[in-house]
């Protein structure tokens, strides 16, 4: 089946438009990803300074200076923040966190040795995406120094998936955004199609009165682009052709009025 002109331009532009799209959807989902991978690592890292400034506060005070009150604190903590809240001594105990607690607490292996303590011993601030023995799950960690007379380091950390989800919906909105701007596509391809179509059909006509043998000269706003030019080359070629057929009108005159 022979598509129409009309049609292939349809799709030409529909196709252009439609990748364009598609493409400036994938680089705005990947800089909003990426934007929003940030701003869930500052806020890590906010809540882990935040903590640390309030323990420092307390710990000024002689609050909470109990490994007891001290688990108990970051539980509550983790509950206002949805995060999970560990608190280690300078040795590397944990002396408070959120998903351990009693025995299961002590139970716990020393943290000096995490990438995200030592990171934080190194310069007061570590961020790391690793595993978790504890937890047994993917987790994004902030790490800062405090200044309290049980802990030293203050971590937060939010687990992968959740991050993960954060930066799904991130992406199901621009794709929400692609759906909606879809049908604004296809409907510019359409009105780009028929404008086109309507000038060389335009042309068209005037192409078929001149092969029909009327070659008078009338006026077309054929339009300033490739296509315009390409109309007026082809009026300008009838035009010396009509003069040229004039020119030869009035000679055979001429010729018959001498033979006469």
């Amino acid at each position: 089946m022979t598509l129409r002109f009309r049609t292939k331009v349809f799709l030409a532009s529909l196709s252009v438009a439609g990748t364009a799209l598609l493409f400036a959807t994938i680089i705005l989902a990947l800089d909003r990803r990426d934007n929003e991978r940030r701003a869930i690592e500052q806020r890590l890292i906010d809540e882990a300074l935040l903590i640390a400034e309030l323990l420092g506060q307390t710990g000024q005070a002689s609050v909470l200076v109990s490994d007891g009150r001290l688990d108990d604190e970051a539980d509550r903590l983790a509950q206002v923040l949805q995060a999970r809240v560990t608190l280690v001594a300078a040795d590397g105990t944990v002396v408070g966190d959120s998903t351990a607690d009693g025995a299961a607490l002590q139970a716990l292996e020393n943290h000096l040795s995490r990438p995200e303590v030592q990171a934080a011993l190194a310069q007061r601030l570590g961020v790391v995406e690793r595993y978790s023995t504890t937890v047994e799950d993917e987790m994004l960690y902030a790490a800062v120094t405090a200044s309290h007379p049980r802990v030293a380091f203050v971590r937060v950390s939010l687990p992968l998936t959740t991050v993960s989800g954060q930066l799904g919906r991130v992406a199901g909105g621009a794709l929400a955004a692609f759906a909606l701007a879809a049908p604004v596509a296809v409907g510019l391809s359409w009105l780009v199609s028929v404008l086109l179509s309507r000038r060389l059909q335009g042309i068209a006509v005037v192409a078929q009165r001149y092969i029909s043998g009327d070659l008078t000269a009338r006026s077309y706003d054929y339009g300033p682009d490739e296509l315009g030019a390409v109309a007026r080359v082809l009026d300008a070629a009838i035009g010396s052709l009509r003069e040229r057929l004039d020119e030869l009108s009035r000679d055979r005159a001429r010729m018959e009025a001498i033979l006469t």
